[in-house]
């Protein structure tokens, strides 16, 4: 069978498919098939592509920011340099949650550290969040978790 016909062959298998579902005829229109054909379409060339992921540090991808020495920092230094990078971290939907409470030299070291090092994947066209829970790194200081198992 040459491939012109096995091409005409499968869209007319694809217009029975679309006209008769679990054996009940279709009752839509021929436009509105031409309209599922193309979304057909659509979705075999998107599960044929091949999507190149690139993946990239989190301090890269939102622009290496000056990190420092978190013991080197005053308290209200430390607030203003952790409000800093919440705010970059935010505008780049990367989002870091604690669900106890932990001293502001912890948080600090954590994001800087940890979360920074981390490698997500450079999807630069897609709005994506990112979330981090302190606790998934350090199940040992999960409180909530733990208190629940007692």
């Amino acid at each position: 069978m040459s491939k012109r016909k096995k091409i005409v062959k499968k869209k007319e298998d694809d217009l029975k498919k679309l006209k008769n579902v679990n054996g009940v005829l279709s009752v839509f229109n021929d436009d509105e098939i031409e309209i599922d054909e193309k979304i057909l379409e659509k979705i075999n060339n998107l599960k044929n592509k091949k999507v190149k992921l690139e993946l990239v540090k989190i301090k890269n991808h939102i622009g290496n920011p000056e990190i420092k020495d978190v013991n080197k920092l005053s308290k209200k230094l430390l607030k203003k340099e952790l409000d800093k990078l919440y705010d970059i971290l935010g505008r780049n939907n990367i989002f870091v949650h604690f669900k106890n409470e932990y001293d502001l030299r912890e948080k600090y070291r954590f994001i800087t550290e940890e979360v920074l090092e981390q490698k997500i994947e450079k999807l630069s066209n897609i709005d994506v969040s990112v979330k981090f829970i302190y606790e998934d790194f350090h199940p040992e200081k999960d409180i909530i978790d733990n208190e629940e198992e007692e």
